[in-house]
């Protein structure tokens, strides 16, 4: 069907054209001069090959016009392909140089290196040879900036992470009592109330993410194990998402 159609405008070009020639213009222009000049009128078997002329003349400027559109079309093409080629180059070096390299003047860099010093802080106030754990739990869309911080948490406080099953919820419950007192767009820290550490770290977490205190925990727990459970709820962003 495209063919056939592109066969009619083709058609239509060169009838067109044929038609401005044989009604006006050079050919009409002669045409007439001619019999005013012999006064006679030119007989068609003369007249007959200027039709034809005029006629393979419309056929070549249809031709080239046509050939001059593909091939203008084609460069445009061509110019739009580089242009794309060299965004696309661009686009890889500057991933490339974020997937390698950290910028400091970034959020993303202060965000994580004051997680880092508020477990250091965490850690000191505990003391250097405590028992301890950071227990975490999270909804989907939470789970990526959780990971962020217990990828800096561990190192800053030497506690290994877990979940809640390492306090003694069954595996079947934990997705239960992960949605117990959670706060969406907030962190609810839970820790015993005497759990060393634990009200300094809400005020450091507080500067980066919003971050509320719970004095409960799903099981029983003892003071002495510094155990603390950061409970992210659904929709939490890093302060700096938030202005």
């Amino acid at each position: 069907m495209d063919l056939l159609q592109a066969i009619l405008e083709f058609f239509k070009i060169i009838l067109s054209s044929w038609q401005g020639y044989l009604t006006g213009g050079v050919f009409v222009a002669i045409v007439s001069v001619w019999e005013h000049y012999s006064g006679h009128s030119i007989s068609w078997s003369k007249y007959k090959w200027g039709v034809i002329a005029f006629l393979f003349i419309s056929v070549f400027l249809a031709w080239y016009d046509q050939r001059t559109t593909i091939i203008n079309e084609r460069q445009i093409s061509e110019n739009k392909k580089t242009e794309y080629v060299s965004k696309i180059e661009a686009l890889k070096t500057k991933y490339d140089d974020i997937w390698n390299n950290i910028k400091t003047s970034s959020p993303a860099f202060y965000n994580g290196r004051e997680i880092l010093r508020a477990f250091m802080s965490y850690r000191r106030t505990i003391g250097p040879d405590a028992k301890c754990m950071t227990l975490v739990t999270s909804t989907e869309d939470s789970a990526n900036l959780a990971g962020t911080v217990i990828a800096f948490s561990v190192p800053g406080s030497n506690c290994p992470n877990g979940d809640l099953q390492n306090i003694g919820v069954k595996p079947e419950d934990v997705d239960k009592e992960s949605l117990n007192g959670m706060i969406p767009g907030k962190i609810v820290l839970h820790a015993l109330p005497d759990t060393k550490g634990a009200d300094r770290l809400v005020d450091d977490l507080g500067n980066l993410i919003q971050t509320t205190r719970s004095y409960e925990m799903p099981r029983p727990v003892k003071p002495s194990e510094n155990i603390i459970w950061l409970q992210f709820g659904a929709g939490t962003k890093w302060n700096s998402q938030l202005h």
